[in-house]
This record gives C-alpha cells, structure tokens and sequence, in this order.
C-alpha cells in the first residue's frame, strides 16, 4: 500500500459512516452526470470552437480546434467529420485556402461514404463554402 498523506486519519478521530441519503444523492447525480456526458459525445470538446466559429473569433475558434484534434481522431465518424468541416471552415475564415480545401476534402471523402454523417444545416455549411472557394 502506497502511503499518501491524504489518506491519514487524524489521531483519536473515528471515521464516520456518511448518511444513507447523501450515498444516494450521490449516486443519482453521479448517473445523470455520467448520462449527460454520454449523450454529448465530442459536443464539450468541439463546442467552444464552433461556438467561436459562430461568433467570427476566427483565430480562437483555430486554437480550440487544434487542441482537440488528437481526440479528434478517436471521435465516431460523424463527430469526426464535423471537426474536419469546422477545421476547414476556419482555415477559410483565416484565408488558408490550401488548408480549407485539405480539411473539406476530409469531410468529402467521409461523406462520399456516408452521405448521412453530416447534420442538414453542416452540409449547407459545406455547400456554401465549397461555392464560395475561388478555384
């Protein structure tokens, strides 16, 4: 056992049972809390950078998303080629035309497999920039 100073009972102190109530107080936000980071997927990762997207902190929105791209990698496939689009949506905002078209090509080949990855209002998104982009 690995002495810890955190685990020392104060002398002459007994521990005291917590009440069963706050046990199952406990538990129940513990299970929401679990159920609701479950039901967002990547959502808290990606979020802070779309939502700098949204707002036009163009470089801010970059930086978050160049933070989470190692965890990118791990994402399901529709989270994954979300990242790639809003990756791309940046590199665009910021005028890195070599990068934006790295990126959506991404989103292109998931999506060639996949027509369904992408919700209606992100292949719009796509549509437009793709239209948008000087050849």
């Amino acid at each position: 056992m690995v002495d810890c100073p955190f685990s020392r009972r104060t002398p002459g102190r007994a521990k005291r049972a917590a009440p069963a109530g706050a046990l199952c107080r406990f538990a129940i936000i513990a299970l929401i809390a679990g159920l609701g980071l479950g039901a967002t997927g990547c959502a808290p990762s990606l979020s802070g950078a779309m939502r700098a997207y949204e707002h036009a902190r163009y470089p801010e929105a970059m930086e978050e998303l160049r933070t989470v791209e190692p965890d990118a990698c791990h994402w399901d496939t529709s989270d994954s080629a979300r990242y790639a689009l809003y990756r791309g949506l940046a590199h665009l905002a910021l005028g890195d035309l070599a990068a934006t078209r790295f990126w959506f090509g991404r989103v292109e080949r998931a999506t060639a497999v996949d027509p369904g990855l992408l919700s209606a209002d992100d292949a719009v998104k796509l549509a437009s920039a793709r239209a948008h982009l000087p050849r």
